[in-house]
């Protein structure tokens, strides 16, 4: 009994399938009609189809043809309804035929259900295991996101604690050192090498005396103020404060960053601040400077406790310089004199070449005055007055008629004391020492600014407000000392030529005065580049009109105009301008006047790739470049009517 439960139970279907089959048997025996009852035989069929599948479907449908035939067999008159016996068999037989199809197809599709049922469990079943993997996954994610919460707070507190280190370290750092050398050390940058630089020695004299006479106190807080002004012109020349040495200081320029190559030029303008910013300190002490320019190590020197300096020959030089020196003197070695030179360091290559191939022509022809002449003026143009002299007196003696040698040999005695050299303490040779009076006045020099020009304007100079150290630190990066005066009375003048007003005309003098005050922000290597510029580094240096007027609008100036004129004053009448690309009317009347000042008085001046231009010349080609352009065209002849 239990065996039929359990028979009936795990093949439900199968046995309800009989039944109903049983039952439509019944039914079909007692119904009179039996042809039109054969469909509903489908039923049994389809849901065997559907639940057991093709199999027996298949065998159920041919049970029910088998059963019909056998009906059909003993009943033939329940089937024939007026027709043939032949059409009631076909119709028999094609009811069997579909019901057989109609049987395969439900089983097949059966199959096919459960095939995808199966897949559909086995995915589920996938899907629950991936799941739970899922959920110990999160659970994982979930204690590490909290491990990780906790290890940021951690980082958080101990990033705190290394900035305020950090912090603690520059402060200290900044307070024993200069900003950018402290800022290299913090990231590594400073190597110990060989480099070009310039080295500054200062003294005060007779402070041993004055500190005497006054009370610690004062003598400490007179020496901070003294220090205080020096050490704000040493960083705004981009030089490095060494040491201080008692009331000394030993500087470097070129180093510790090696930009700057008119480092040279940063020392002197420097020191003559420096004389100049002690006079207005009113204190009853002179300083005396010495500079020398050559190679020397640099690096951190020191086992334990290092120290930023440089070491070599030319230190011990300037310091030599220094202590020679007379209050208020500025000592400089022959180095250091040729680098501030308008000329090129390959001039004086030059010369000494041709002084060598001269020398080697004089083995040959020794009794030639004239080459001992040339030779002489060679040594000459090196200030080697001594050897110049020399050579004069032997081509004096061969040819003593000889005007042009006995000019020379005068000069050249009546200059000795000027340019002689002398023996400096721990060097084997006689060193050529110079002592430096002051800067140049570009305005001064007749071969770019004729007198009367000069004369008719040079009051000008009054009329700008500015002060010329703000403006000087910027020339110097680039060697072009003066510019910005010769640029604000040349624009000023042009101005005038044209009858603009009064106001106009000053608004345009300090737009020039000021237009190349962004040059500050241009890394200095670009400035002072020889070779040929890449497109990126074009578009760096261009950027400092822009700069200059935010450094301008920083210093408290807010005339737009002017601040306008600095902008547009490298424009260009055709759109091939910076920084906007204006063209035509767009550029006002102020900004092509101080832009023509401008390349004007870059074509009269030195630059690292060229020679200064004739000013007549520099005229002929800004009348060459705006030949076509008749707004540009006035301003250009207006500067040649001056200039002329």
């Amino acid at each position: 009994m239990r065996r039929l439960k359990y028979y009936i139970i795990t093949n439900f279907e199968r046995v309800f399938i009989l039944i109903i089959l049983i039952s439509i048997l019944a039914i079909y025996y007692f119904v009179p009609y039996k042809l039109a009852f054969l469909n509903v035989f489908y039923l049994p069929v389809l849901l065997s189809g559907y639940f057991s599948g093709r199999r027996y479907a298949t065998l159920g449908a041919f049970l029910s043809i088998i059963l019909v035939a056998i009906f059909f067999y003993y009943f033939p008159e329940s089937f024939i309804t007026g027709e043939s016996e032949f059409d009631t068999l076909f119709k028999i037989i094609l009811w069997g035929s579909f019901l057989l199809l109609a049987a395969y197809l439900t089983g097949l599709l059966h199959e096919r259900l459960a095939e995808e049922n199966r897949n559909t469990l086995a995915l589920n079943e996938t899907l629950k295991e991936t799941n739970k993997e899922l959920e110990v996954a999160n659970e994982s994610l979930k204690s590490y996101a909290e491990d990780l919460d906790k290890k940021t707070v951690e980082l958080m507190e101990k990033n705190e604690v290394i900035l305020h280190l950090k912090e603690r370290i520059e402060n200290a750092l900044y307070s024993t050192m200069d900003s950018t050398l402290a800022k290299l050390i913090i990231e590594r940058r400073v190597r110990n090498e060989k480099t070009n630089i310039s080295v500054l020695f200062s003294d005060l004299v007779g402070f041993s005396t004055f500190s005497d006479k006054k009370r610690p106190e004062v003598v400490v807080e007179e020496l901070n103020k003294y220090f205080g002004e020096m050490e704000s012109i040493i960083v705004k020349y981009k030089g490095h404060i060494d040491k201080y040495l008692g009331d000394g200081m030993m500087c470097e320029f070129g180093a510790p960053v090696a930009d700057y190559r008119l480092h040279a030029l940063h020392a002197v303008v420097a020191s003559i601040n420096m004389q100049d910013r002690l006079r207005d300190l009113s204190l009853p002490l002179r300083m005396r400077v010495g500079i020398s320019t050559g190679y020397a190590i640099t690096g951190l020197i020191g086992q334990q406790k290092k120290s930023y300096t440089a070491i070599g020959d030319v230190v011990n030089l300037a310091k030599r310089l220094e202590e020679i020196c007379p209050p208020s003197g500025i000592f400089v070695d022959e180095e250091t004199l040729i680098r501030v030179r308008d000329e090129h360091e390959e001039i004086y290559s030059k010369i000494k070449k041709e002084i060598e191939s001269c020398l080697q022509e004089l083995k040959t022809n020794p009794k030639d005055a004239n080459l001992l002449y040339e030779i002489g003026k060679l040594y000459f143009k090196t200030y080697d007055i001594s050897t110049a002299i020399g050579f004069f007196k032997k081509a004096l003696e061969l040819d003593p008629e000889n005007n042009e040698i006995k000019i020379a040999y005068a000069d050249a005695t009546l200059n000795r004391d000027v340019f002689e050299k002398i023996e400096i303490k721990g060097k084997k040779e006689r060193v050529a020492v110079y002592n430096i009076l002051g800067l140049k006045d570009p305005l001064q020099d007749r071969s770019k600014i004729p007198e009367s020009f000069y004369n008719q304007y040079k009051h000008v100079l009054d009329i700008i407000k500015v002060p010329y150290d703000v403006i000087l630190p910027t020339e110097v990066i680039d060697g072009n000392i003066g510019s910005s005066k010769t640029g604000a009375i040349i624009a000023y003048a042009i101005a005038s030529k044209l009858n603009l007003p009064d106001s106009e005309k000053e608004r345009i003098m300090t737009a020039a005065f000021f237009r190349d005050i962004g040059k500050e922000m241009v890394p200095a290597y670009l400035l002072n580049r020889e070779g040929t510029l890449t497109d990126s580094e074009l578009k760096e240096i261009r950027k400092h009109t822009l700069e200059g007027v935010v450094t301008l609008q920083t210093m408290g100036y807010t005339d737009e105009k002017m601040l306008d004129y600095i902008r547009d004053h490298h424009e260009r009448y055709d759109g091939g301008g910076y920084p906007n690309g204006k063209k035509g009317d767009e550029i006002s009347i102020g900004a092509r006047i101080v832009g023509i000042a401008d390349s004007f008085n870059a074509l009269i001046s030195v630059r690292p790739y060229r020679d200064s231009w004739d000013r007549d010349m520099a005229v002929r080609e800004l009348e060459r470049e705006f030949m076509q352009d008749d707004d540009n065209k006035v301003i250009v002849d207006a500067l040649a009517g001056l200039i002329s």
